[in-house]
């Protein structure tokens, strides 16, 4: 009877843990999920993953983001990621005409098949403001699907809960990179009831000093006839 216990609560853990594995809410992060820069400025989002505990293999992220109003500058690694995968191969395509970042990260060890719990920071995108508005960033994830953002099993099984993946929502205000368009006009003269001037005061003065030391010395010649 004792055997039969022991052999039952064995089950018991077995099936627990078994649980616990299909039960994880593996996902990916963002951070910061809000924010706000002018336009023309920068600001960098960080890109993490939470395995749950399961040990993982590899991850394949895909992000879309607003490409009016946000442009990709570029995609950096991060030096001590939460997943160790092969930065020789970390290569990300940006596509600011359609407003998606792809990037692929395989395993530093291919032959570490157990695969290892994956928790942190991936890497760094750094985005710049390009129109005023509200730009969204968000990890492009179907149930069942490998096309987009996977995060892969030591059992080759896609566990991420695109439900629990984090979004992020990014403000672009007016600043001294944009572009303002006027409207001018040409101003209409105002008649004015005062004659025009030809000159200052002062040339006024000399002007009339001249004329009568003209009319004088013309008074003397005659004068002297």
């Amino acid at each position: 009877m004792k055997k039969v216990l022991n052999i039952l609560v064995l089950m018991a853990l077995i099936g627990a843990g078994s649980v616990g594995a299909v039960g994880a809410v593996a996902n990916f992060t963002l951070s910061p999920t809000t924010g706000s820069t002018p336009v023309g400025g920068t600001f960098k989002v960080t890109v993490g993953v939470d395995s749950d505990s399961v040990p993982i293999i590899s991850a394949d992220v895909v992000i879309d983001f607003n490409a009016t109003k946000l442009e990709a500058v570029s995609v950096e690694p991060i030096s001590n990621p939460g997943f160790v995968y092969d930065s020789n191969n970390f290569v990300p395509l940006i596509h600011n005409d359609t407003g998606k970042i792809e990037i692929t990260l395989p395993p530093s060890d291919p032959s570490a098949l157990a695969g290892v719990a994956a928790k942190g920071d991936l890497f760094t995108i750094t985005f710049k403001g390009k129109t005023t508005g509200t730009a969204a960033v968000n990890f492009n994830c179907l149930a069942d699907s490998v096309k987009e953002s996977n995060i892969i099993s030591s059992e080759a099984v896609d566990i991420v809960s695109c439900a629990a993946n984090q979004s992020g929502s990014y403000e672009i205000t007016a600043g001294s990179g944009e572009t303002t368009t006027t409207t001018s006009s040409t101003p209409t003269p105002t008649p004015s009831s005062e004659l025009p001037r030809t000159g200052g005061a002062e040339n006024t003065v000399i002007l009339s000093v001249l004329g009568l030391a003209v009319l004088t010395l013309g008074k003397y010649i005659i004068g002297l006839k």
